[in-house]
C-alpha cells in the first residue's frame, strides 16, 4: 500500500542520541518490531525508540508502534516529551520506560500491551479522562488515553504540563485515531 516503515533493525528504530535535541518532532512513523532476530527469540523487537538526549524537547505524535517488547520509547536525561495520538499495538513486554524525564501522553491507544510502563521514575501525566487541568498550561484540555487489553498509565504529575507549556502539539481524542495503523509512515 505504499507504506514507509522501519523494520528489521539491528538495535533501535529511532534514537535521539546523547546530545540535546530541541524542537524535534517525530511523527507519522510505523515502527514495525516483527523480526526473526529478537533479543528474546520471540519475534518481538526490544529497544525500539530511545530518547535520552540531555534535556531533549520532543513531540512524538501519530506513530504506530507494533510488535515490540520494550523501550518503545525509553526516555531519560531530563527530556521533555509530548506524546499525543500514538498507537501501541501487540507489545508483549513493556511499552514505556523512563527516568528523569517529563512525559505527557494523551489521546493515545494502548491495545494488547502486556505492561504499559516499567521502571518509570520520571514525571508522567497521562489523563484517564478528558481533562481540563491542562487548560492553563497548554491552552486546551488534555485527552484521555484508550486501553484495550492493557493497564492504564498511572501518571498524574501535573509538573509535566508546565514543562510542555506552549510547545504542546495539537491532539485529538483517542476515539478518533483508529486510522493511525493504516496511515503511519505513508507519505503517498
Amino acid at each position: 500500500n505504499g507504506r514507509l516503515k522501519t523494520s528489521l533493525i539491528g538495535r533501535q528504530h529511532i534514537v535521539t542520541g546523547n546530545q540535546q535535541n530541541t524542537g524535534v518532532t517525530i511523527s507519522n512513523n510505523f515502527v514495525n518490531g516483527s523480526t526473526s532476530w529478537s533479543a528474546n527469540c520471540d519475534s518481538y523487537h526490544y529497544w525500539a525508540v530511545y530518547m535520552t538526549g540531555t534535556e531533549d524537547t520532543i513531540t512524538f505524535k501519530g506513530n504506530y508502534i507494533y510488535h515490540t517488547s520494550g523501550r518503545s520509547p525509553k526516555l531519560g536525561a531530563n527530556a521533555v516529551v509530548h506524546m499525543p495520538n500514538n498507537y501501541w499495538d501487540d507489545i508483549n513486554g513493556h511499552a514505556l520506560e523512563g527516568e528523569s524525564a517529563y512525559a505527557l501522553i494523551e489521546g493515545s491507544v494502548f491495545q494488547d500491551v502486556t505492561t504499559t510502563e516499567t521502571d518509570w521514575s520520571g514525571a508522567l501525566y497521562a489523563p484517564s479522562s478528558d481533562d481540563s487541568a491542562c487548560q492553563s498550561a497548554l491552552g486546551r484540555s488534555c485527552y484521555a488515553n484508550s486501553y484495550s487489553s492493557a493497564d492504564a498509565l498511572s501518571g498524574s504529575d501535573s509538573s509535566v504540563l508546565s514543562q510542555i507549556g506552549d510547545n504542546a502539539a495539537d491532539c485529538d481524542s483517542a476515539d478518533n485515531i483508529g486510522d493511525v495503523p493504516n496511515n503511519a509512515g505513508n507519505t503517498l
